[in-house]
């Protein structure tokens, strides 16, 4: 049809366009759930209903998303069974009841997609108030070797009478060869008991099973020696491995110290010493919970005045530097691992030692 014959058949002023009238499904972006890991707690710890604990546990979890990054998402937290208990992340919950407790923390991102985390199992008792031995407990309960320092903390759970609340006198009794370890009775004066509980540093001269006792008496009001709690544990002392033995002199017993450490510009002193043999090499490697071990950089500062029986090294850590060593999905700023030291030696295979470190946000927001 020619030009002017198509404009007359539309028809003057008629400006109608529509070639299609059809609609494309072209493309749908799909959020991803994030995933999630728990921090904190640590699996089979155990919690007391009496104080210090009072059932209260701190619940931390770590979230990465594909959309939203790192530290993103809100949490709540549930047992495995679906009962709910808190939202939040760093939070608090009192466990109403003694039991074991599977744990797990839901994240969820931006756009509402939701991951669980793998459940943590605890456990929360109900002893009866009074003496406690807190450690040797947890790794540093398999790491007791004779002639070398063990440190053993005691403490008591009842309602203080006074502001010295109590004195700790401790026992030692070998259970197998006979022998008599010669230090004990130990008394802890009440001017050198803490928050944390009574601790005394022994060693040991011979390997053998011993029955630690611990004899907690309370203060009255008008200073006069109140009623008493009593408490045993059996620990296992045995002869030290060959080579070059690191041991933690500071901070907290062997093996069994969790230190807080800014991500910024945190920064940890450590005194570690050999026992056993020289060293001929240190190395240090950091494994935040649920990844890997990696090489962190520790360093070494100069060593202070030293006795025959005290000269540890000091070494320093910095906060930027675990971070920086903490891969992603591993925690980032909340990371909770462990710091070991390893010691060689010409005199037999490398020993290691370790401690728990916890990472936290030390920016000001």
């Amino acid at each position: 049809m020619p030009p002017e014959d198509f404009t007359a058949a539309i028809g003057a002023g008629a400006y109608d366009r529509t070639l299609f009238d059809e609609s494309f499904h072209i493309a749908q972006s799909v959020n991803s759930p994030p995933g999630a890991q728990i921090v904190l707690p640590f699996p089979g710890q155990s919690y007391d209903i009496a104080p210090p604990d009072n059932a209260t546990v701190w619940l931390t979890a770590h979230a990465f998303d594909a959309e939203d990054g790192d530290n993103c998402c809100t949490f709540r937290w549930h047992l495995t069974d679906g009962t709910p208990l808190v939202e939040g992340n760093d939070v608090p919950y009192t466990f109403p009841r003694a039991g074991h407790y599977d744990v797990v923390a839901t994240a969820m991102d931006s756009d509402g997609a939701t991951g669980d985390s793998a459940p943590v199992g605890i456990d929360i008792t109900d002893s009866p108030p009074g003496a406690r031995i807190v450690l040797p407990d947890g790794p540093c309960a398999g790491r007791l070797y004779t002639g070398y320092p063990v440190r053993i903390r005691g403490s008591d759970t009842r309602p203080p009478l006074s502001p010295l609340p109590y004195d700790c006198h401790f026992a030692s009794k070998p259970l197998l060869t006979g022998g008599v370890d010669t230090q004990f009775p130990i008394v802890v004066p009440p001017e050198q008991i803490t928050l944390d509980g009574c601790d005394i540093n022994t060693r040991f001269a011979f390997a053998d099973y011993r029955d630690i006792h611990l004899l907690v008496r309370q203060f009255n009001p008008d200073g006069s020696i109140g009623l008493g709690s009593i408490v045993d544990r059996t620990i296992l002392v045995v002869d030290p491995p060959l080579g070059a033995v690191p041991i933690f002199m500071a901070p907290g017993p062997p093996a069994c110290a969790q230190e807080n450490l800014g991500y910024t510009n945190g920064k940890l002193t450590l005194y570690v010493q050999a026992f056993g043999a020289s060293a001929t090499g240190v190395t240090w490697q950091w494994q935040p919970k649920g990844c890997p071990a990696v090489p962190v950089t520790v360093t070494k500062d100069v060593t202070g005045v030293c006795t025959p029986d005290y000269c540890p090294v000091r070494w320093r850590v910095l906060g930027s530097d675990v971070f920086a060593a903490t891969a992603p999905g591993c925690g980032g700023m909340d990371a909770v691992g462990q710091l070991t030291a390893t010691m060689t030696s010409a005199s037999g295979a490398p020993q290691s030692e370790m401690i728990w470190v916890r990472l936290f946000d030390d920016v000001i927001h």
